[in-house]
């Protein structure tokens, strides 16, 4: 039909995966393909650190209504991996990335810092995205530390007599 869709959380993955193809086998064949959906990424940054998630193509209409909670988290990671494994390899990386990544984690943060534990979503994407930056930002620290305990808590902690042994650990 020629309608396409491009949307931030594919872009996100395809970045960590040639992130990760081109640090494990030093071929640099798809980095150009990297740094152009970085590029994306970048103009679909809102200037709150959210993203725009979903594009319709051929004409460029935004959804704004779509939103998936682990897109941003996950471009969080891809932007900040794809930095590091740029650095890494001897090149210069753009400091764009680092900077939409490090946005989008505060955009992140803020929000869920208004969130009682019930509702905070356990973003494991956010998480790396954070640990990838090497942050240092104090509220992203308490932020991952809080998001490990309402996880820690959500976990099955203990099983009776009748239930599987095998779910100890799950959410």
């Amino acid at each position: 039909s020629g309608h396409h869709v491009t949307k931030l959380g594919l872009n996100a993955l395809t970045l960590l995966a040639v992130a990760e193809y081109t640090h494990t086998t030093g071929d640099v064949e798809y980095l150009e393909t990297a740094k152009s959906i970085a590029a994306w990424m970048e103009s679909a940054q809102k200037e709150d650190g959210s993203f725009v998630q979903k594009v319709a193509e051929p004409d460029n209409k935004l959804d704004e209504d779509y939103y998936v909670r682990y897109y941003q988290g996950e471009a969080t990671f891809g932007l900040a991996r794809l930095y590091n494994v740029v650095k890494a390899m001897g090149q210069e990386p753009e400091e764009s990335w680092m900077q939409v990544a490090e946005l989008a984690a505060t955009c992140i943060v803020d929000r869920d810092a208004r969130l009682p534990d019930e509702d905070l979503l356990v973003d494991h994407w956010l998480l790396y995205g954070i640990a990838e930056m090497g942050s240092r930002n104090k509220k992203h620290l308490q932020h991952c530390i809080r998001t490990i305990e309402v996880a820690t808590g959500r976990q099955v902690q203990e099983t009776s007599h009748n239930q599987d042994k095998d779910r100890l650990g799950i959410f």
